[in-house]
């Protein structure tokens, strides 16, 4: 896909996280809260090159870090992110395999 961004999970996007695959390939993983912007962590390693991968993101509530691994590899790390506060806002809606972002 090279004309926009593919998400493969998605739970609303102004609010908790976000998994997709950008218009130039990288993996990227979004996360925010209701009083904090979306941050992207994004992957320098392209995804979107003809071959299977296998694609995971972790954020870890303990040490407030996020990672994202391509084929086993840590390919990207951010620490000091704010807590998601997954479960503890409004009702929102997810999305496996939401489309383009």
């Amino acid at each position: 896909i090279s004309y926009c961004n593919y998400a493969f999970f998605d739970v609303d996007t102004t609010q908790y996280f976000g998994v997709y695959v950008k218009g130039d390939g990288r993996l990227t993983f979004t996360t925010s809260s209701l009083n904090v912007s979306r941050r992207a962590l994004s992957t320098t390693l392209k995804v979107n090159n003809g071959n299977w991968h296998w694609l995971v993101v972790s954020f870890d509530t303990a040490t407030l870090k996020k990672h994202t691994f391509i084929d086993g590899f840590t390919r990207a790390e951010q620490s000091g992110v704010y807590s998601m506060g997954i479960g503890t806002g409004f009702p929102s809606d997810g999305y496996v395999g939401g489309g383009s972002m």
